[in-house]
């Protein structure tokens, strides 16, 4: 699969560290983060309705180096972008992928992490028996990639697949198994592994 880059989508932070070494007078003294909160382990929210994970720590670490005082809030995924575009916060730390429809309206920093898709399937079920495929394959290179998906295609015919609605991951299903597969989206990847483990779903994409 294609090692997506992470980052933290809003000009914001990569202007901070820019007017901070150069005209420092000018920095924010506050910012407020928006986190889905439903992303684990990247972001999550605890039992007792506390943002956590490692964004949540690495925004917190780069708030206090920064020396600038940061609010981290929770916001659906689906509203992340249009949420920042309207000004009710200033970044998004929520695993988001960059992608060229993404950098038409909106600026990233430089990645912090890589986090490549996969499928996950129960482990008792009929694809899980097959054991695991630990093949990983980069959509860049077209002639590997494309015979990796044509070896999966038999496997999934006529499964249900589970996703995250609005991102590049259900984007990938539509491209390469729209006529395969039978997509089902879900607001959060909660819930579609919470599908996936009562066997209301054959596999995930995520």
């Amino acid at each position: 699969m294609k090692i997506h880059r992470l980052a933290a989508a809003a000009a914001v932070f990569g202007m901070l560290s820019f007017v901070q070494t150069t005209f420092a007078q000018d920095a924010p003294k506050a910012i407020t983060i928006a986190s889905e909160g439903a992303y684990a382990p990247w972001n999550f929210t605890t039992a007792d309705g506390k943002l956590d994970g490692f964004e949540i720590e690495l925004a917190n670490d780069l708030c206090a180096r920064m020396k600038v005082e940061c609010t981290i809030i929770a916001q659906d995924w689906e509203g992340l972008i249009p949420s920042l575009k309207v000004g009710k916060f200033d970044v998004i730390m929520a695993g988001m992928f960059i992608t060229p429809k993404r950098l038409e309206t909106i600026d990233f920093t430089q990645p912090y992490a890589v986090d490549p898709g996969g499928f996950a399937v129960a482990k008792d079920s009929e694809l899980g028996k097959l054991g695991r495929l630990a093949e990983k394959y980069n959509l860049n290179d077209e002639a590997a990639s494309a015979a990796a998906i044509e070896k999966l295609k038999p496997l999934l015919k006529g499964k249900v697949v589970g996703v995250q609605a609005a991102t590049t991951m259900l984007e990938f299903l539509k491209k390469y198994f729209a006529d395969t597969i039978e997509i089902r989206e879900y607001k959060t990847t909660e819930q579609h592994d919470l599908d996936l483990a009562a066997g209301r779903i054959d596999a995930l994409f995520a």
